[in-house]
């Protein structure tokens, strides 16, 4: 049974690889504590590792390292904010600030959950 006091909201980046920025509006559906975010790589990445910032508002909040070392298509990567307290309100925007500091073009999906 799926547990009804989480929300999430999704972010697509194309190409992990590349520097990108991606917003999701925090609206009255999506307020309350943070509790995770999530992203998965679409294919293997190399170079370096890509720097995924979170950020509440313009305030980074903390990052998800998407480690290029033996990564392969289906790695997922997070971020647990369960201990940390942040809270959202109608108003705010998570931003999530893509680096692009990997090579190799990778689509990566991004999964934010919410406990309301």
């Amino acid at each position: 049974m799926a547990d009804l006091t989480l929300a999430s909201a999704t972010a697509d980046f194309d190409d992990i690889s590349s520097a990108d920025t991606k917003l999701i509006p925090i609206g009255p559906g999506l307020t309350g504590q943070l509790i995770q975010v999530r992203a998965v790589i679409a294919a293997a990445i190399s170079g370096a590792d890509d720097k995924l910032v979170v950020k509440k508002n313009a305030t980074a909040i903390g990052t998800v390292t998407i480690a290029y070392s033996g990564s392969s298509g289906g790695d997922q990567y997070y971020l647990d904010f369960a201990d940390s307290q942040i809270y959202l309100s109608e108003g705010d925007r998570i931003a999530l600030v893509n680096g692009g500091e990997s090579s190799d073009t990778a689509a990566c999906g991004v999964t934010v959950t919410i406990k309301r």
